[in-house]
């Protein structure tokens, strides 16, 4: 396991995830047009790195020190990769459509090794939940 997402309450935006790196809390913000995930480490007050959403929910993440990811999705919604600035998939996510929220993630074995795995993969089953439940609020 990589990390585990909790949400904090029914029915809001918030979310904790356990990883191996740590603990990060996301958080949904913003209105239509112009949404954002702020994402702490846990007992930090600033942001570590800001998810800038489009109104299709695929966008970009900027962290703290100058790396970028680019989040996207399919039509239907079933599938989602996460690719860096050159544009290789770094991380691939697919919601299996059964009546429990189940997933998977696959990861080319040349980026095992980046930093930023725990945190793509929590951000974005957190970003595939958002979608999927429609827990905006």
């Amino acid at each position: 396991m990589i990390a585990q997402l909790r949400w904090q309450k029914m029915f809001q935006a918030l979310a904790s995830g356990d990883s191996t790196d740590g603990v990060w809390l996301f958080k949904l913000q913003g209105f239509l047009f112009r949404q954002f995930v702020a994402v702490h480490r846990l007992g930090e007050p600033e942001p570590e790195a800001i998810f800038n959403a489009s109104p299709s929910f695929n966008g970009v993440l900027e962290i703290k020190g100058g790396r970028s990811y680019y989040w996207d999705s399919n039509f239907w919604l079933t599938k989602w990769i996460w690719t860096d600035v050159e544009g290789a998939e770094i991380m691939h996510a697919q919601r299996h459509l059964t009546i429990r929220m189940e997933g998977s993630l696959s990861i080319p074995h040349e980026f095992l090794s980046n930093e930023d795995l725990p945190l793509l993969a929590l951000l974005g089953w957190y970003m595939i939940q958002i979608v999927s439940d429609l827990r905006i609020g």
